[in-house]
């Protein structure tokens, strides 16, 4: 049996409210009839436009709205709420207007509608391997009971044919005897002498005949052993009948679960139908932004996708940063802006416009960044920590025609946000590891409940990367080619200096790791890892908190010139002029070690790190011997 099923739709409704401040005065003055009361002024309200020929007031509530005050349906200028708690029911379509996700309750269990349908599939699994086995029993029962009616034929017609034989053996016998006797009767009467003759013969036709009487005695039997045998095939035939009525009644119960089968598809068939209608309805209520840069080197090309439609860019002109601002309710697309920051002549006004454009945009407001080309040859300290107050974490490390992208809004932290780079281009000839970004994207509310994208947007400001009360500010990482010529090992040490930092809040804190290799050889010789930590107020002192390999990596004291951690009771004093925090590198003869250099800065809330990390990102430190201090050149290629 299949228990009926009672599908309980529960839908997570979001409830919102249509803004408290309303910018309608009623006015009861005669004349002054929907003066104030415009549609887009009562649309706030949640209600439908003004209709009085004599008041200054909205009409009903709009549609799936409601007014607590009871006038939902009639004019006034009281706060309509929005409800979407819409459940319809037609032609066994279940239709639900939600943000959340549908669950159904099943018995004492809620489930949602994939943990339901796979639960159909198992039933039907169940359902099918039930019909394999009924269908295999019934053909087992079915084969026995042939057999058994094919065995208890044999033996009747052997039974039969044995009585039959030995009846017509009999009547053979009967029949030559008669005919002698009769022959004997005809001699009697030619001969008188043959009297004593005849007698005999009626002696022996007397025997005959109790021979006969003997046979008939057999037939007796054979009638019994029939009877016997027809018993026993009626028994068969009854017990056949048995079988067929216990056959009868699995079929029934086939039957019945197929009925029951049926049902369940139909009850199924209309929950996809239901889920469809609602993952419709949820597909119109969000909305995708996506973004991409392709840099010189690695297609040339600025996209977007509203939607997963190609964004059709109205500036002509690509080269540089290209920048599309977003309506902050519906996110689509406003306006798009071009600057060359790249090479042209008139390149630092380019540069002055777009730090004009991204200070004239109020805090929350979402921009699109994609380079094309080349964006960062003429950008300035200035505009990349404007760029920055986007919550751009690698604006400061772009290199020359490397492509980079960002969905960013004004105010978030760094790193909060989509961005993407597309990694470095030899000295822009194209022929080092870069490529083009990833394709980054945002998700937003749609429809009726864009106006979430506010609090979306908010969340996103409001967003911190802490660690035990620290707030993170920004990362910086670069690549270091160690010295270490071969075979004249004539190459000295080498100093990345990773940044500056100037005095100010005592809760400051770099972390800083080096990762270093030669070729991927054993760990116990041709490995490198530090882990620093170097903690700031007006002084400076640092901590090896991690050491593993050959123990190469150091930091460097860029005022006293030597390794090792800076001292612990901040004997560093931050000049005026800043601090140079900076990472020393031994030649290792024959081995050039290549290195990472990770370094993330962090401050307490409230406070500003302080912290510049240096533009280079590239240390060549190869044959150095002849380079004066800090014994590196900057070249990205071949690093």
């Amino acid at each position: 049996m299949v228990a009926r099923m009672i599908i309980l739709v529960v839908a997570l409704l979001v409830a919102v409210s249509v803004a408290q401040n309303s910018t309608i005065v009623p006015d009861t003055t005669p004349g002054s009839a929907c003066v104030l009361a415009t549609e887009a002024a009562c649309a706030t309200l949640g209600r439908q436009s003004c209709t009085s020929m004599e008041k200054d007031v909205c009409g009903p509530c709009l549609p799936n709205y409601f007014a607590r005050d009871g006038s939902t349906n009639s004019e006034s200028n009281a706060n309509c709420d929005y409800s979407p708690n819409q459940i319809t029911v037609e032609n066994g379509v279940v239709e639900i207007e939600a943000t959340a996700n549908i669950k159904f309750r099943f018995g004492d269990q809620i489930l949602t509608a994939s943990e339901l349908y796979e639960r159909h599939i198992n039933f039907e699994g169940t359902l099918s391997s039930l019909r394999s086995e009924l269908k295999g029993d019934i053909s087992s029962a079915v084969d026995l009971l042939r057999m058994d009616v094919s065995t208890k034929r044999s033996e009747l017609s052997t039974s039969l044919s044995s009585i039959i034989s030995h009846a017509m053996s009999s009547s053979n016998d009967l029949d030559v005897s008669l005919a002698n006797e009769l022959l004997s009767v005809e001699n009697a009467k030619a001969d008188d002498t043959s009297v004593i003759n005849l007698a005999s013969s009626l002696g022996k036709a007397e025997s005959s005949i109790d021979n006969i009487f003997g046979t008939l005695s057999q037939q007796g039997s054979f009638d019994q052993s029939l009877s016997g045998a027809i018993s026993s095939v009626g028994g068969a035939v009854e017990g056949l009948g048995a079988e067929l009525g216990d056959l009868s009644s699995a079929v029934a119960y086939a039957e019945s679960v197929d009925v029951v089968a049926k049902h369940l598809g139909d009850e199924i068939s209309t929950l996809k139908s239901a889920q469809a209608v609602t993952d419709a309805h949820l597909d119109n209520l969000i909305f995708s932004v996506k973004a991409q840069s392709k840099g010189a080197c690695d297609g040339n090309q600025r996209l977007a996708w509203f939607n997963d439609i190609p964004y059709v860019w109205e500036s002509t002109w690509a080269r540089g940063i290209n920048i599309i601002k977003l309506n902050p309710v519906t996110l689509n697309p406003v306006e798009d802006k071009n600057f060359d920051t790249c090479c042209r002549s008139d390149t630092p006004q380019e540069v002055a416009k777009m730090k004009a454009y991204l200070d004239a945009q109020p805090t929350g407001t979402t921009l699109i960044f994609t380079i094309l080309d080349e964006g960062v040859n003429a950008i300035d300290d200035d505009l990349i920590a404007k760029i920055e107050e986007y919550g751009s974490q690698f604006i400061r490390t772009i290199t020359y025609r490397e492509s980079w992208v960002m969905i960013g809004v004004k105010g978030a932290a760094v790193g909060s946000v989509p961005e993407d780079h597309g990694g470095i281009n030899a000295g822009g000839s194209c022929t080092g590891s870069g490529r083009p970004t990833g394709v980054i994207e945002q998700l937003y509310f749609a429809g009726k409940i864009n106006r979430f994208n506010a609090e979306l947007t908010n969340k996103i400001i409001r967003q911190q990367q802490s660690i035990d009360g620290f707030q993170r500010q920004g990362s910086w990482d670069g690549f270091v080619s160690g010295p270490g010529n071969w075979n004249a090992c004539t190459d000295t040490f080498g100093i990345a200096e990773i940044g500056t930092i100037y005095s100010g809040s005592y809760l400051r804190y770099i972390d800083i790791k080096v990762y270093g290799s030669h070729r991927g050889y054993h760990p116990s010789s041709y490995f490198d890892y530090k882990h620093f930590i170097v903690m700031c107020g007006d002084k400076c002192s640092s901590v090896t908190l991690e050491s593993n390999g050959r123990n190469l990596a150091q930091l460097w004291d860029t005022i006293h010139g030597g390794t090792g951690d800076y001292g612990g009771n901040g004997d560093i004093d931050i000049p005026s002029s800043g601090y140079t925090i900076a990472v020393y590198i031994p030649s290792v003869c024959g081995a050039n070690f290549q290195h990472s250099i990770v370094v993330n800065y962090y401050t307490f809330e409230g406070f500003q790190t302080s912290f510049q990390p240096t533009n280079h990102r590239c240390f060549d430190m190869r044959g150095n011997n002849n380079i004066g201090y800090p014994h590196t050149r900057y070249n990205c290629w071949d690093v």
